[in-house]
Parts: structure tokens; sequence; C-alpha cells
């Protein structure tokens, strides 16, 4: 019994031992550890990533889990946020919104403003609307892969709950 235990010890060992020193071996660059934000923006590149699960998708419609949201956020514009910065990360700011939302009918309606300068990446840009939000919302209702955020926002927005349902009955094939 002490024997097996003892190979399985070593076993363990020896592979973290060769794995450590694979990665000693390894021509790559280990990414920067800065968490300056100024500069000039840079294209290209790699990104290095650690983290502890797998995404499950790449739709921030369907996306649900901590692990996807998280690598998400860096090119998915909502229209509050909260900040990634040390010690923010509790405070809900306006992202695609120029301001925090206009609130009126007794904290039933919200109004939003789209921050100027927000665009597509089109050619020519095209600037981010009202309506390229309300369409963001609409696609939570596909009925082939609905958003795990519905049950959240059918109670919250009138006309969510007959809008997922009228959308059922729309063929799946485009003519």
């Amino acid at each position: 019994m002490r024997s097996v235990r003892a190979s399985r010890a070593f076993a363990i060992l020896g592979t973290v031992v060769t794995l450590a020193g694979v990665a000693a071996c390894s021509s790559t660059t280990a990414p920067s550890t800065s968490t300056s934000s100024t500069g000039t923006p840079r294209y290209g590149g790699t990104l290095y990533m650690l983290g502890t699960g797998d995404i499950d998708y790449m739709d921030p419609n369907i996306s649900y889990y901590t692990v996807g949201y998280e690598n998400l956020r860096m090119w998915n514009r909502p229209l509050m946020n909260y900040p990634a910065i040390p010690g923010k990360t509790t405070d809900l700011e306006p992202d695609l919104a120029a301001a925090p939302p206009v609130v009126s009918d007794g904290g039933l309606e919200y109004s939003f403003t789209i921050r100027s300068g927000v665009d597509w990446n089109t050619s020519p840009p095209r600037q981010v609307v009202a309506a390229d939000v309300v369409r963001g919302l609409e696609r939570a209702c596909n009925p082939v892969k609905p958003s795990g955020a519905l049950p959240d926002y059918e109670p919250l927005i009138v006309g969510m709950t007959s809008f997922c349902n009228a959308f059922e009955k729309v063929s799946p094939t485009v003519s």
C-alpha cells in the first residue's frame, strides 16, 4: 500500500518538475504585469489569460458564467458597468451611456443617452444608437439560443414577455 502511494507521489512530482522545466525553457516572452492604462493603444499581439474555467459562449447574449463575462467585458459595451479598477469594482458607472439614467414614472422608466463617439467597427464607422441597444435586448428572446438572463429581464421590462412569445412563432429560416 505504501509503495503504491509513494509511486503515485513520485509520478506526480516527476510530471510537475518536467512541466516546470519545459515552461522554463520556453522561448515565449512572459506577459507584462503592468496595470497602467496610460499610453497609446496598440493593435495586435498576444493576450495571455489564466483562469480556473472555460468560457461558455463568446456571445454576450448567451454567456452567463463568470469566466465568460470576464472575457466578454473586453469587447462588450453595456449601458452601465463596473470599472476594472481596484477599489472601484462596486461603483456602477456609465459605459455605453453618457451618464446614469434619468429615472421617471415612479421608477418604472429609465432613459439613457448613448455616449457620443461610440462607433461600430464598420466601414465607415457608424455611431451606436438606441435601436442597437433595443435590438440587443430583443436578441435575448431568440428561441434557438435564449439568453440565460431572460428570467431576469422579463419581469423588469414591460413588453419583454409578449415580444419573446411572438418571436417563438417566427420562422427560423431566412427567405
